[in-house]
């Protein structure tokens, strides 16, 4: 079995020096790594710049900014056959349009920066991968709100999507609350499996992958 895991954050550059991120620091992506790769698995990690990396040697490719990392799985999908991607990594939302070239001058008062909105990377994936019809993809979802509907409604966006097939549902305000890591997995609106450590959720996504490839064989 062959799985490419995405973790980490982008970094969506201003000028030369400056950059927009996030709060990601990739430690997820590297924990279910290094269980899969102990499972025997074959590993590949697309990981952002500074981010945690897995203890284990898997096959790592470190991206950048979203366009990098965009045709860093557009080539890894498009060359080698992967039975599934585990889509972790925080991916922005938008990109500087038109970043300075060089590093700007600090002497400004104020500073203006236009945004342009970047598409899903997670909804283009099976079109990008080799075997379409094979591949599972697991796509992230992290919310910030203790309201029930606001994440319900979330989930239910990706989870109906045609080209994902399971949704891993993490809410930042809860992780807080309790300090540990719990999640649920969703497809299409249905409550697959839950858990409440990053340990239990990978030990979950393998039993999930190997009973899907069951069952295709089966077919």
């Amino acid at each position: 079995m062959r799985v490419l895991i995405t973790s980490g954050a982008t970094r969506e550059p201003i000028d030369s020096v400056r950059f927009i991120s996030n709060i990601s620091t990739g430690k997820m992506g590297a924990l279910i790594a290094d269980y899969l790769a102990q499972q025997g698995i074959d590993v590949t990690l697309v990981c952002g710049q500074g981010s945690e990396r897995p203890k284990a040697e898997v096959n790592t490719t470190e991206y950048a900014s979203f366009r990098d990392l965009d045709n860093t799985l557009r080539q890894k999908l498009g060359s080698s056959r992967y039975d599934a991607v585990i889509h972790a990594a925080a991916v922005s939302d938008f990109s500087v349009l038109n970043p300075h070239a060089g590093k700007m001058t600090s002497e400004q008062d104020e500073l203006t920066i236009t945004l342009s909105r970047n598409f899903k990377i997670v909804e283009r994936l099976k079109d990008y991968s080799m075997n379409p019809d094979q591949i599972q993809i697991i796509a992230f979802k992290l919310t910030h709100t203790s309201d029930r509907i606001e994440q319900e409604r979330a989930i239910h966006k990706l989870s109906f999507h045609p080209k994902i097939n399971f949704v891993v549902h993490n809410d930042l305000a809860e992780i807080m609350q309790v300090g540990r890591h719990p999640f649920s997995i969703y497809s299409r609106d249905q409550k697959m499996a839950e858990g409440k450590t990053k340990q239990d959720l990978a030990e979950t996504l393998l039993k999930m992958f190997k009973q899907t490839k069951t069952e295709r064989l089966e077919s």
